[in-house]
């Protein structure tokens, strides 16, 4: 209802950002789960990033085979866990992004604070992938 009335008004939605974790079983069925919903939020990314920051090495041909629209996607390779949460928070907050998707293990409340924060400031949406 927020869209519509927003359409009348010309007011911004006040929640402009979201944070969405994700739990997967360790398995390799799950690639199979995620490789589909990651692929169409980079069709949806229009006039932004799609962003993937990822400790494992993803081919662009990897991507095509699974339905990614390559125009706007960025695959970010990250040796530590330092790193990928630093630049999950940056890439949500800067608003060069639509999505950004980043695999964590478990998060603190307080990194789920900041990223819901960075996310609003970005108007993008984060995404947690953690497998148990």
């Amino acid at each position: 209802m927020l869209a519509l009335d927003n359409t009348y008004t010309n007011e911004k939605p006040s929640h402009s950002g979201n944070l969405t974790e994700i739990v997967l079983p360790k398995s390799d069925s799950s690639a199979e789960f995620v490789m589909p919903m990651l692929a169409q939020l980079s069709r949806q990314a229009k006039d932004k990033w799609f962003t993937w920051i990822t400790d494992q090495p993803i081919d662009k041909k990897t991507l095509l085979n699974n339905g990614f629209s390559c125009k706007n996607v960025r695959v970010i390779y990250s040796k530590s866990l330092s790193d990928s949460i630093w630049m999950f928070w940056e890439a949500l907050r800067n608003g060069t992004s639509s999505s950004v998707v980043v695999t964590l293990d478990k998060l603190k409340e307080s990194e789920i604070n900041e990223f819901e924060q960075a996310a609003q400031l970005g108007n993008s949406t984060g995404l947690v992938l953690r497998y148990r």
